[in-house]
């Protein structure tokens, strides 16, 4: 058991974590502009879906959804390094994370050149990026970090 792929493996789940929490909510543009839903507050809270109303959030949507099924398969490759060295899987894994984590990023950039917050309402502080967006974003790093990790522990097997 070498502890470059336990670190690997934390990473994966959190990014994995991460990247779930930023798909599932709303808010990636404050107040309430989700990936699949809007959100709108007056007296009550009124979500709309609109799933399939924008072709950017959609590409947005299925590159980090891909990035992170690609995951999954990397974090199983990993449990089994723990429990038995094998250095193919670990070099396996570390690919299979490195190319998850430039399709989440290829995403996070998408969304963050396109879906800029409208300039008036940012500088009176009434839109901006929400934790949704930054979370997508910490799931890049962490599943790259993952593959870096990886591969040194590729590296270190016998």
């Amino acid at each position: 058991m070498g502890i470059l792929s336990v670190i690997a493996t934390l990473l994966c789940l959190a990014g994995i974590g991460f990247g779930v929490v930023a798909l599932a909510t709303t808010s990636w543009i404050n107040p309430g502009v989700g990936l699949f839903q809007t959100c709108v507050t007056f007296i009550t809270q009124r979500c709309d879906i609109t799933i399939g109303d924008d072709i950017i959030v959609m590409v947005v949507a299925c590159l980090i959804c891909i990035g992170l099924f690609l995951s999954i398969p990397a974090v199983l490759l990993l449990f089994v390094d723990i429990l038995r060295t094998n250095k193919r899987k670990v070099l396996a894994a570390g690919a299979l994370l490195v190319i998850a984590g430039i399709l989440i990023a290829a995403g996070s950039t998408t969304y963050t050149v396109l879906r800029k917050p409208n300039n008036f309402a940012a500088a009176l502080g009434l839109e901006d990026f929400g934790y949704s967006y930054y979370m997508s974003w910490g799931s890049c790093g962490s599943i790259f970090l993952a593959g870096i990790f990886a591969f040194a522990a590729s590296a270190a097997a016998k």
